[in-house]
């Protein structure tokens, strides 16, 4: 029987002494180290911190931290495995590997509260080790039973990129404790080394004639792609510089690991690691208190208060606001010009525009709204679906320059505003092209003065004739009119204000939907008039009252908004009429555009249009005529020559109730700033109110 003893007694490597002993004389030495270091750089600021104190020390924790890092680690690599996946051993059980490592990388710290920070690292991490582990076993030398020693030596290089979030607390002036994980999202390198040697007997060798075998080398299989570890550690942070920006701070951390290197096996890594942190802190500039002169702020303060104004201008106070409805035909006259821009022919955009595909389904009806420039500026899709519905009709298209400057006898640039209108109606509504014919020429037929700039604008245009009337007639439509009493409301505005006034805003709402908006710049006028008529959209629909409200801005930046007040108001719905046997009566209105620059004479068309107008009129019906003009010449011309119209328009109706009136240029109706706004202002309405009888 062969007796066995354990060389491993002699040689006890397998138990791992003389490892632990190195990592702990390692260790101790770096930290001894970094001790010195750390010393050093402290002690040569010390009195420059004692002695220039910009900031108490304690408060350089209270900013945001940047610093980068770096730490020698000892490796602890717990295990028990008998080889990696395809890797031949004869190894009974690799346990308790070690080694060293570093790691580098980038921080950053956030205070959370006192004494408390948010810390985030990330960096670049070698976790090496070496397995080894001694056997002995009978070996045959020279023909002779021999107990020798087998060493097995595993090693492995494992590199990574390390996420560490860390919850930092600060328990003791400069220590800091630090509690958090390290995650190592995927590895660099993964490697490995593996042999078998013979130590005991000097002589001899494996069954491969050498002294060593299973010799293997490359990537490991079956690697985790994830580690998680716990994380713990302890720091002591040193200011560099005398406002404590430059921090340094040795510390030591310990990690725990709590995911497997390798699938469905028990190999962990653990690690002691010893190192420095440099930190900056960038500090706020110290605030020192300054004697400032307190500026005085100007006063600022405003006032609005609304008055009622009837039909003849008299201001009284408003007891309600009263909104009747009745039964209405109106009559837009349709102004069958189109205007283009100074030496342009692109048709601008206000005039509306529809796609082919939706002409299908169009109405005329659709085109039709309660203020006559937003019916005019459909006015190519009016004619467009009028040619549709009278395909007998034809057109022709005068196209027009001002004959002035780049337009001076540019009879081409008539051609292409024509041919443009044109262009839409084909292409857009289908209109045979042979049913348009083009006509171009300098000035219009009736121009437009050419010596005032609002004249030379009137002439820039196309114009569209037609041999239907159906083509070019008025847009009636039948509808619910909503008349208000008073028929104005006047705003008075005033602005007590130290500072010049920069803006102003006055809003009139209900129910917080905002009916009318006045504003404007620098000058606020001390009176503004809300006149219903010219703005049916914002009549009052229900019966909340109308609430209003000045704001101000004033050079210096202030806003001041007075205080809001509000009218009763009153709707009197056909319904409500009806069901209560109300007086009620009809209302129709009538509009005529039909008069040139600075005439009054009616032509061939405004007679069919009156000749509507009369067959509305009955014995009981009671007429108003109001003319009305634009802003081009003397006021007190224009109140003349807007009662010659009224006039001349009366003298067509046969009426034993008519009022005739000449309102000039003191009201009104649309923006003059635009020639189809001037236009529109050069009419005669004719308003025909016919009491109703329930019978």
């Amino acid at each position: 029987m062969k007796k066995n003893f354990n060389i491993s007694d002699k040689f006890p490597l397998n138990k791992g002494g003389k490892g632990v002993v190195k990592l702990i004389n390692s260790a101790t030495s770096y930290l001894f180290f970094i001790l010195i270091i750390s010393a050093l750089a402290y002690s040569s600021v010390y009195s420059q911190l004692t002695d220039n104190p910009l900031i108490p020390l304690k408060k350089q924790h209270d900013y945001q931290r940047f610093g980068i890092f770096g730490s020698f680690n000892l490796n602890q690599h717990p295990s028990e495995f008998q080889s990696l996946p395809g890797v031949a051993s004869c190894c009974q059980d690799f346990t308790n590997g070690s080694g060293t490592g570093f790691m580098v990388g980038l921080l950053y710290e956030y205070p959370l509260q006192d004494n408390l920070f948010l810390g985030i690292r990330a960096g670049y991490l070698t976790r090496d080790g070496k397995f080894s582990r001694d056997e002995n076993e009978i070996v045959n030398v020279f023909g002779r039973d021999t107990l020798g020693l087998i060493r097995h030596t595993l090693e492995t290089k494992l590199a990574d990129i390390a996420i560490e979030p860390t919850i930092n607390y600060r328990f003791f002036d400069r220590f800091l404790v630090h509690a958090g994980l390290q995650f190592i999202p995927f590895s660099l390198k993964k490697s490995f080394s593996h042999h078998e040697d013979l130590i005991i007997p000097e002589i001899g060798t494996f069954e491969n004639d050498s002294r060593r075998r299973l010799d293997s080398s490359g990537n490991i299989s079956n690697f985790s792609p994830f580690k998680l570890s716990l994380l713990a550690g302890l720091s002591y942070e040193l200011p560099l510089n005398s406002d404590g920006s430059w921090i340094l701070a040795p510390e030591i951390f310990y990690t725990y690991g709590l995911l497997p290197e390798i699938k469905d096996s028990t190999w962990k890594v653990n690690m002691l690691r010893f190192g420095l942190a440099l930190k900056y802190s960038p500090i706020p500039k110290p605030r020192f208190d300054t004697i400032t002169d307190i500026k005085k702020v100007p006063h600022l303060a405003a006032d609005v208060n609304a008055t009622g104004v009837d039909r003849e201008g008299v201001e009284a106070p408003v007891v309600q606001v009263k909104v009747e409805e009745f039964l209405s035909t109106r009559m837009h006259p349709l102004l069958t010009y189109v205007f283009f821009d100074e030496n342009s022919s692109v048709i601008p955009d206000r005039y509306r525009r529809i796609t082919k595909e939706q002409t299908a389904t169009a109405k005329v009806e659709q085109f039709h709204d309660f203020n006559a420039l937003e019916t005019y500026y459909h006015l190519m899709n009016i004619v467009g679906k009028r040619m549709l519905m009278y395909p007998d009709a034809k057109i022709v298209l005068d196209g027009c320059n001002s004959n002035e400057g780049k337009e001076k006898n540019n009879i081409e640039l008539s051609k292409k505003r024509a041919e443009a209108v044109k262009a839409y109606l084909t292409s857009v509504w289908g209109i045979d092209p042979e049913r348009i014919r083009l006509n171009p020429r300098n000035l219009p037929n009736e121009p437009s003065n050419p010596q005032k700039e609002d004249g030379v604008v009137e002439n820039r245009r196309v114009e569209i004739l037609s041999n239907t009337m159906e083509i070019i007639a008025p847009v009636i439509t039948v509808d619910t009119l909503r008349v208000t009493n008073p028929p104005s409301v006047r705003f008075r505005t005033d602005y007590r204000g130290e500072a010049p006034l920069r803006s102003w805003t006055l809003l009139a709402k209900q129910k917080g939907k905002t009916l009318k908006t006045f504003e404007g710049d620098n000058a606020m006028p001390k009176e503004t008039d809300w006149i219903f008529a010219n703005d049916e959209k914002s009549i009052p629909k229900t019966q909340d009252p109308l609430e209003y409200q000045l704001i101000v801005h004033d050079n210096t930046g202030q806003m001041f908004e007075s205080q809001v007040k509000s009218l009763p108001v009153e709707v009197i719905t056909l319904q409500k009429k009806r069901r209560e046997l109300f007086a009620d009566k009809l209302i129709d209105r009538f509009s005529l555009i039909l008069f040139t620059f600075d005439e009054t004479k009616l032509t061939y068309f405004n007679t069919k249009v009156l000749d509507i107008i009369q067959s509305y009129i009955k014995p009981e019906s009671n007429v108003k005529v109001m003319g009305y003009t634009d802003r081009m010449g003397e006021a007190d011309y224009n109140l003349t020559l807007s009662q010659q119209r009224a006039q001349g328009v009366a003298n067509t109706l046969h009426s034993d109730k008519k009022t005739i009136t000449g309102i000039g240029a003191n009201d009104f109706l649309y923006d003059n700033n635009s020639p189809e706004g001037r236009y529109y202002c050069r009419r005669v309405d004719v308003t025909v109110e016919t009491p109703i009888e329930f019978k």
